[in-house]
């Protein structure tokens, strides 16, 4: 049988002694704070699915309109070019109200979190984009970009 030398220590019992080291531990983020960077991406990245539906839009006002009027199907190809823009903005609509309300306690100090601010920041895009939304159409009263 094979012993092992002096100097070593002996084998402990692993469940009767705390273990050796450090537990790593995440820094602690405000709630919220996830949320909020989600409503921001949402919104940043609702005009850029413009360039996915602006051609099965067209494809739809070729398919639904007739060379001369509108027809009687005049709403189909708006609704194909500003189906997903608008799902993604109400996604971030929902998100920086969600954020927002997560993080509505104030911390020490009295000072807002990171993520109420980013929270509103994604509120304050979406604004934006509507706005801009509204004034075009208020400005062309159209619905389609190119006609």
């Amino acid at each position: 049988m094979h012993t092992l030398p002096e100097h070593f220590p002996p084998p402990s019992n692993a469940e009767s002694e705390p273990p050796l080291g450090y537990v790593l531990v995440p820094p602690v983020q405000p709630p919220g704070l996830n949320v909020a960077i989600s409503s921001v991406v949402v919104g940043l990245a609702a005009p850029f699915f413009l360039f996915i539906t602006l051609p099965l839009g067209l494809f739809a006002a070729m398919a639904t309109r007739s060379p001369t009027s509108s027809g009687p199907r005049w709403w189909v190809a708006p609704l194909v070019l500003w189906s997903l823009p608008t799902v993604c903005t109400m996604g971030a609509l929902v998100l920086s109200a969600v954020s927002l309300w997560l993080a509505r306690n104030r911390g020490p100090g009295g000072r807002r979190s990171k993520a109420w601010i980013i929270g509103g920041v994604g509120l304050g895009i979406v604004v934006v984009k509507s706005l801009i939304v509204v004034a075009w159409l208020m400005e062309t009263r159209r619905f389609m970009i190119l006609f």
